[in-house]
């Protein structure tokens, strides 16, 4: 009967030998912990340049449409801004809870990481419907102004080719991240 008592085969397993010392890894939950804190600070400052930026938009803009597109887009940026800072700056643990281990918080810090990087596309869905407003108003009056005077077509020219960049090397590294992660949390063994 003893050999089938779940609590002695639990207490009598062989352990494997962990190859790494847990120092490395709280030193790593830490230093993941505190790249989420500049990243949460670096987003908040560029959400705020980006309101007052469209603040400033908004003021000189005489049409209505545009203006309620403008208006959309700086609610999507608080309402991103918000879900970012949730996401990123960590929350104080509750009083009770013992501490975690080292591989534990570094586990749940690559975890967090690996679900940033996979719903990246998601935080950004809520900015679509002002810019998508903004652009249907914005685009064809640039294009009537660039046709009258080349010189703001080619004012726009690296604009345009960094928003393509942007938008081609978004997606690789964000596929390299979520490779080293999981590559990280195959080494713990997750």
């Amino acid at each position: 009967m003893q050999n089938n008592d779940p609590q002695n085969i639990w207490q009598n397993q062989k352990t494997e030998e962990i190859r790494v010392p847990l120092a490395y890894f709280k030193h790593k939950a830490d230093r993941q912990r505190s790249r989420n804190l500049w990243v949460a600070v670096a987003n908040d400052a560029v959400y705020l340049a980006t309101l007052v930026f469209l603040g400033i938009v908004f003021v000189k803009t005489p049409n209505i449409a545009a203006r309620l597109g403008l208006a959309l887009l700086a609610l999507g940026s608080l309402y991103v801004a918000h879900l970012r800072h949730k996401q990123l700056w960590p929350g104080a643990p509750a009083s009770d809870t013992p501490p975690d281990s080292g591989i534990t918080v570094y586990r749940r810090e690559l975890l967090r990481w690996q679900q940033d990087q996979r719903h990246a596309w998601r935080i950004l869905a809520p900015l679509l419907p002002g810019a998508i407003v903004f652009a249907i108003i914005a685009i064809p009056a640039l294009v009537r102004a660039a046709s009258a005077d080349r010189a703001i077509l080619i004012n726009a020219i690296p604009f345009c080719v960094m928003l393509a960049v942007w938008l081609v090397l978004l997606p690789i590294v964000r596929r390299r991240n979520l490779k080293k992660i999981q590559q990280e949390l195959d080494a713990l063994g997750s």
